[in-house]
């Protein structure tokens, strides 16, 4: 979990290629405060209700090894429904025959025209959209192939894969991802970061400014000698009772 220019981010997980993160924007700015009706047999009771605007979304990323360069698409409120549906239509086809063989080398391999058929465009809206399809992902420790699927972000020049364990992964934590209760969490975690860092300004503050503390000193001296004179001043006030 990090902060950055007033974000939250939290990261859900790593899979294949990409790395899914929730992030959310507070926006202090647009806090309303409205003031209701007293409840019924509590005349001094004013009902009040606050609105918070907090944009969160999660954001699926891709860095490409190759270009060095990072890509990523925002998966909202409106469009987290369509990216699941989409996911899970790509997900049953593993189940058929029509894909993915075995060849005449014993290796795995993939029928591409039936894979260019059943691939399925998301639109994100603001031009931004995802293209998933089936594909054959190679393992970069031992060249092991696997049943998984490739996902393009934007254009066909950004792209990255996951394997058919992780495309899996992949859609169950999207299912659970709960915008309120993660937008909630991430604004206290916000807030409590903000009071711990000016409490801890403020005493360091304090720590290392000499000035104030030799005044300070001073003014505790001061009181001092005030106190030891008012109190040997009382003493020659007393009658000599001898």
């Amino acid at each position: 979990m990090d902060l950055v220019m007033g974000r939250c981010r939290r990261r859900i997980g790593r899979f294949g290629d990409f790395t899914l993160s929730f992030t959310v924007i507070p926006s202090d700015d647009k806090t309303n405060r409205n003031v209701g009706r007293s409840v019924d047999g509590m005349a001094t009771t004013r009902i009040s209700s606050q609105t918070f605007t907090n944009v969160g979304y999660v954001s699926l990323e891709l860095f490409e090894k190759v270009s060095k360069t990072y890509h990523h698409a925002s998966i909202t409120t409106k469009n987290i429904h369509t990216v699941i549906d989409a996911c899970k239509r790509i997900k049953q086809l593993f189940d058929t025959d029509e894909l993915f063989y075995i060849n005449d080398n014993n290796d795995l391999a993939i029928y591409s025209a039936d894979a260019e058929k059943y691939a399925v465009d998301v639109n994100l809206g603001n031009n931004k959209r995802l293209r998933i399809k089936h594909a054959i992902v190679t393992d970069e420790l031992d060249n092991s192939l696997y049943e998984g699927v490739v996902i393009f972000i934007q254009t066909l020049s950004a792209y990255g894969f996951m394997t058919y364990s992780e495309f899996c992964a992949f859609i169950h934590n999207l299912e659970k991802v709960d915008f309120f209760t993660y937008a909630e969490q991430l604004i206290t975690h916000q807030m409590m970061i903000q009071i711990c860092s000016d409490t801890a300004d403020k005493a360091i503050s304090d720590i290392f400014d000499i000035s104030a503390s030799l005044e300070r000193t001073k003014q505790l001296h001061s009181d001092v000698r005030e106190n030891n004179t008012d109190e040997t001043r009382s003493d020659k006030d007393q009658p000599d009772n001898g």
